[in-house]
This record gives structure tokens, sequence and C-alpha cells, in this order.
């Protein structure tokens, strides 16, 4: 037997939710061509094995997204017109909000063995993660960047306020998010 090499999804969490997130969104798709017989309880069976691989995968972690996605008007995502980049700030149970970057799903899907997809928090937890990551800069998930993904992941209704900005402003907010570290 030859032993093969892990992909590089197996070698940390984030990579493996992802890995797991893409492989069930393929699913979905796929099921939604295939004749509905029960919608509602594939939905809910999705929903729940979703949330028992984050358990798996990050624990406690997975408690305190929760409760964020449970306060309807702590997300906001801010996207900028006309070039549409789109940021989230997370507002904490502490009360303080925190500047939260995602890629998109198709620089996710993109990424090569050699380089990770951007994920980035302000708060101390992601820092602290990210410092004691011992998988040569692999992201690590704070409970902000995690109720993100799931708040993607399971389509949560109603539990992000949009808003627009324009390009300079949506720098400016950047600047200000970093500057208060």
């Amino acid at each position: 037997m030859s032993s093969t090499t892990p992909p590089s999804s197996a070698l940390h969490p984030l990579y493996l939710l992802e890995h797991y997130l893409d492989s069930q969104r393929q699913q979905e798709d796929d099921a939604a061509t295939a004749p509905a017989i029960n919608v509602a309880k594939a939905a809910q069976d999705f929903q729940d094995e979703i949330l028992r691989v984050a358990d798996f995968l990050y624990g406690s972690t997975l408690d305190g997204a929760l409760a964020l996605l449970d306060n309807p008007t702590c997300i906001t995502k801010v996207v900028s017109i006309p070039s549409q980049r789109s940021l989230y700030t997370v507002r904490g149970q502490d009360g303080n909000s925190y500047l939260c970057l995602l890629p998109d799903s198709a620089t996710v899907a993109s990424v090569s063995a050699a380089s990770s997809p951007i994920f980035y928090c302000s708060c101390r937890s992601f820092l602290e993660k990210s410092r004691n990551n011992s998988h040569d800069g692999a992201a690590c998930l704070c409970k902000h960047l995690l109720a993100l993904e799931l708040l993607l992941a399971l389509q949560v209704k109603g539990s992000v306020v949009l808003k627009t900005a324009s390009d300079d402003e949506f720098g400016s907010l950047i600047l200000n998010r970093m500057g208060s570290r």
C-alpha cells in the first residue's frame, strides 16, 4: 500500500468546514433537480448536520456563534458602491463591534494548497488564535467568523442588516476599525 498525503483541507478545521459546506451545497444543488419528496425535512436535516459538524470542529466556539445568530441586529453587511466590495461588522456580547472579512465562495473554491483564503476579525480571540496557530498561517475562526459562516451556510433569514457606502466611506470604515485595535 502506498501512503497518500491528506488533502490540504484535512490540515485545519476551517478547511474541513469549508470542504464539508461545499460538498453539502453540491448535494443540495443535485437534490434541487430531483423530485421534491419532503423539502422541509431535507432542509432541516441539512441544517442539523452542519451544526453537528461545526460542533465537532469548533466545540464551545459554536455556542458563542449561535448566541450571535440569535440576535437579529448584531450583524451588519456593508457593501461599497460601485466596487461591490463587502465586509461585515459583528456586535459582540460585550457591545463592541468587530470588523470581519470573509473570502467569497469563488475565492475559497480556487485556493491551492500553497495559499489560504483570507479570514479576518478584529477581536482579541481571533488575534490570539492566529498567533497560536501552528498551521503555517492558516486562518482560525473566532465566534464572530463562525457565526458568519453559519449564517451563510444555513441561510438564516433576517439576521443581517444591509448598509451601503461609497468606496471612500468603505475605506474609511476599514481604516478606522483597524486603527482602533
